[in-house]
C-alpha cells in the first residue's frame, strides 16, 4: 500500500499535510500573470511562490544554497557545474546526453521579460531549455528535446526550484525525483494557466535511506515548449542528517511526512506518484 495523502489548498498555494506513513513532502505555489501582456510583462511580485511556497520550504532546511546563475556568461550551453553555494555541487545535462541539446542560460535584465514570457526571478540570468524551434539562436538541430536532469554530486533531501512560462502549446513539466535506493517520485506542474506565470516547485524527504540523487525534467510539449528556470535550491531537511557521499552507509530510516496535491482550480494540475 502505497504513502497516506494529505493536502491543504489555500488560494494559488499548496501548502501539504501531515502523514507520519510517508516519506515525501511537497510545496508548490503559482502566481498567475493576469496583465494584459503577459508575454512582455515580468512579475516581481510573487506572494504565492516565492513568498509563501518557496519560503515555507526553505524554512523546513537546517542548510541549503542556492544557483541563480549569475556567474555564467550568456550564453552558456549544456552541459555545465552547478554550485548551491557552500551547500555542495551538481551537474547540469542533457537527459539523452545529447550533444547538441540546446538549453542554455540566459542574460535578461531583472524585471523585464524576454518579450516571451519568460523572465529571472532574482538577479539577471536564468536557465532557459530550448527545443530547437525554428529560427531561434540555438546550438543543435530543430527537434531536439528540452529534457534535462540535474545530478547531486551527493544525495541530498531536498529540491527546489522557480519555473517560468510553463503551458506554452499545451504542455507541462513532469518532473521525477530519483531516489538512492532505486525508486521515484513524479510532480506534475503547469498547464496554459500558467504561461507567462511564476510556479514554485519544493520536494522534500526524510527518509534517510532514500535521498534525491538526481531531478530529471520533461515537458509534454518538448517540441516548441520552452521554459525558464531559476535560482535551483538544494539541501537537507532540519531532521535529517546531511548530504552525504554514494559510498557511506545511511543511518537506519525514520517516520516521514508525506504530502501531494493540486493547485488553483483550473490554473494547474498536479499528480504525482511514488514508486518503489
Amino acid at each position: 500500500m502505497g504513502p497516506l495523502v494529505k493536502t491543504l489548498v489555500i488560494g494559488s498555494l499548496l501548502l501539504v499535510g501531515n502523514s507520519a506513513e510517508a516519506a515525501i513532502m511537497t510545496y508548490i505555489g503559482v502566481d498567475v500573470n493576469s496583465s494584459p501582456n503577459p508575454k512582455a510583462t515580468a512579475l516581481t511580485s510573487l506572494p504565492n511562490s516565492n513568498l509563501a511556497a518557496a519560503a515555507t520550504f526553505l524554512s523546513q532546511l537546517s542548510a541549503h544554497g542556492t544557483e541563480t546563475f549569475e556567474s555564467f556568461a550568456n550564453p552558456t550551453f549544456t552541459s555545465f557545474g552547478l554550485t548551491f553555494g557552500s551547500y555542495g555541487t551538481g551537474t547540469l545535462r542533457s537527459t539523452t546526453n545529447d550533444p547538441n541539446y540546446s538549453g542554455r542560460v540566459r542574460e535578461q535584465t531583472f524585471g523585464t521579460s524576454n518579450l516571451q514570457g519568460r523572465y529571472t526571478i532574482s538577479g539577471n540570468h536564468y536557465f532557459e531549455t530550448d527545443p530547437g524551434a525554428v529560427n531561434m539562436p540555438v546550438q543543435g538541430a530543430h527537434g531536439n528535446t528540452g529534457d534535462f536532469t540535474i545530478d547531486f554530486t551527493n544525495p541530498v533531501s531536498a529540491f527546489g526550484f522557480f519555473a517560468i512560462d510553463i503551458g506554452d502549446f499545451n504542455g507541462v513539466l513532469e518532473v521525477t525525483y530519483n531516489l538512492l535506493g532505486g525508486g521515484t517520485h513524479l510532480e506534475t506542474i503547469g498547464n496554459p494557466g500558467t504561461t507567462s506565470g511564476v510556479v514554485f516547485l519544493g520536494v522534500t524527504t526524510n527518509d534517510a535511506l532514500n535521498p534525491f540523487t538526481s531531478v530529471t525534467f520533461h515537458d509534454t510539449h518538448p517540441a516548441q515548449d520552452f521554459v525558464g528556470y531559476d535560482n535551483f535550491i538544494a539541501g537537507t531537511l532540519g531532521e535529517t542528517p546531511g548530504p552525504r557521499t554514494l559510498s557511506e552507509t545511511p543511518e537506519p530510516g525514520m517516520l516521514a511526512i508525506w504530502g501531494l496535491g493540486a493547485l488553483a482550480v483550473g490554473m494547474i494540475a498536479s499528480r504525482r506518484k511514488a514508486s518503489a
